[in-house]
């Protein structure tokens, strides 16, 4: 898609106390539905977001395709629209890009809004022709954007807000005081190959001092990727790898003993994963991009220490030093992140898309 700056200067963050209509929407979340499939998740985010809207005049319903094109409703809300038309087998992608064009036709044939969230910049795969036509008709058809950040790009900037990516506080438990461990060096989620796990494991051989561990954790994305980051870490010791899908409290064990989390990623823009261990207090060592520019805008140096160009050995025996010299309160100031005032915030956004939905503005 053709991308322009996105203008937040109009951004609904600064009017979280406006009054909103208070006629009850139905919005139907395009995510899976948790009561359909139970246990564990792979990021909570959305959980969160969901949960948030409880006490607002937002009814939530969820995507299916059984009832996608007679079920009434106010507002759709795609997040990863590409996973809408993908699957393993090249025929049923096919019909899924269909259909969901189809679904497309339909949301503005009713003159409902579409609401988009804007969480990469690209899909992290590209898909075939199809599906990016079917990506493009999705993008001419939205009626609001949404981003997590202000560094994000969006076709329409003055039909884009901003709404900033909510803390895992309510979803995880905080580490107990004391529980880090001295050298332990962390980088946990899915493995994918742009996250860069190689560059890091590579970086960490390179450190002079005797005292550290690297800690791999997260289920790889491929077989290729598993083998991968298997190869690299095998001539150290002091590289431990749980290649698996970790539940919540494995998870914040792992953060906890850790004394900084590090995400290496190729490009970062938006990351659960550092807003995870900022939630839980914990320092994280990043590549500079304008994206975690902000953060360190929000959070501070001190909480989040940055690199430029690809980490090597020199670069992140730098950052180590950055998070060892710096002084922080026991707790990260994730105020500017609380759910209340996001969920506020979202449902003005979803009445405001409704209102263009009826001028006819996409």
């Amino acid at each position: 898609m053709t991308q322009q700056p996105t203008n937040t200067s109009d951004s609904p963050l600064a009017k979280a106390d406006m009054p909103v209509s208070t006629r009850k929407l139905t919005v139907l979340q395009v995510l899976p539905d948790p009561a359909r499939y139970p246990g564990p998740v792979e990021n909570p985010y959305t959980s969160l977001l969901v949960d948030s809207l409880d006490g607002t005049a937002i009814r939530t319903e969820y995507f299916r395709w059984t009832t996608a094109f007679w079920r009434p409703f106010d507002v759709v809300h795609f997040h990863w629209p590409e996973y809408m038309a993908r699957h393993r087998s090249a025929l049923v992608s096919t019909i899924k890009c269909l259909l969901l064009w189809l679904f497309i036709l339909r949301v503005r044939a009713s003159r409902s809004a579409l609401v988009r969230t804007v969480h990469n910049v690209a899909p992290h795969e590209s898909g075939p022709a199809l599906e990016r036509r079917v990506l493009a008709a999705l993008d001419s058809a939205t009626t609001l954007w949404i981003v997590l950040n202000s560094a994000t790009q969006t076709p329409v900037p003055s039909r884009t807000r901003l709404l900033p990516h909510g803390h895992y506080r309510d979803w995880y438990d905080a580490p107990r005081v004391g529980a880090s461990t001295r050298g332990r060096l962390l980088t946990f989620g899915l493995q994918r190959a742009y996250k860069g796990t190689n560059t890091l494991i590579e970086a960490f051989g390179q450190l002079p001092q005797p005292d550290f561990q690297l800690h791999v954790c997260g289920k790889p994305a491929t077989a290729q990727d598993r083998i991968e980051i298997s190869q690299a870490a095998q001539e150290s010791a002091d590289i431990h790898l749980d290649l698996r899908f970790l539940d919540d409290a494995e998870l914040v064990d792992e953060i906890a003993a850790s004394e900084t989390v590090v995400l290496p990623y190729r490009s970062m823009h938006n990351s659960g994963a550092a807003l995870l261990a900022l939630s839980l207090n914990r320092p994280i060592i990043v590549p500079l991009s304008e994206a975690t520019a902000l953060l360190v805008q929000e959070f501070g140096p001190q909480w989040v220490v940055t690199y430029a160009g690809q980490l090597t050995g020199e670069a992140l025996r730098s950052a180590l030093e950055r998070v060892r010299g710096a002084k922080r309160e026991p707790e990260v100031d994730m105020a500017s992140r609380e759910w209340g005032t996001l969920a506020r915030l979202l449902e003005q956004m979803y009445h405001e898309a409704v209102s263009l939905a009826k001028a006819g503005r996409r």
